[in-house]
């Protein structure tokens, strides 16, 4: 009697412990993660059933992985431009992108970061040759940090 058979087929639980399995391995957007089960061969409805059945478990939060992919790349030296970008490619919702780079990712910190790139390729920054104010600007702009930024950070070189 406390016994309920479980109304779902072998697919729907293959689906559910592929989705739970690539969320152990890394933190992935709604969108990775729906890609991901397309590229096994699951039906669009064991998708959206897999998908729900995660976000019921609070694993799935595109929110959360924004803000956790923001860190990563942050400590890696990136730039909003870089980081805006790949989490638009990831799928990420544009208004969760604009939130999580606002709430998250001051100017200050922007030039910080900029500051311990300077430090670290130029050893002799904040004197710099005009050739490597060139090369600083380039390496800034590869990192996606905006001209704007990168403007204001060589004015201000502290």
């Amino acid at each position: 009697m406390g016994y309920q058979k479980s109304n779902e087929t072998t697919e729907e639980k293959k689906a559910l412990s592929k989705a739970l399995k690539y969320l152990a391995i890394k933190p992935r957007s709604r969108k990775e993660l729906k890609d991901k089960l397309k590229e096994k061969k699951f039906s669009q409805d064991m998708i959206e059933n897999a998908l729900r059945k995660v976000d019921d478990f609070g694993y799935l939060d595109d929110e959360d992985f924004a803000k956790s992919f923001l860190e990563l790349k942050k400590g890696a030296g990136k730039g909003k431009i870089f980081i805006a970008r790949e989490l638009k490619r990831k799928g990420v919702d544009e208004e969760i992108i604009k939130g999580v780079l606002f709430r998250f990712y001051s100017e200050t910190d922007e030039h910080e970061i900029a500051k311990t790139l300077a430090q670290k390729k130029f050893p002799n920054y904040p004197e710099l040759k005009p050739r490597e104010t060139i090369k600083l600007k380039n390496l800034l702009f590869q990192r996606g940090f905006s001209w704007e930024i990168i403007d204001k950070f060589l004015t201000f070189k502290n």
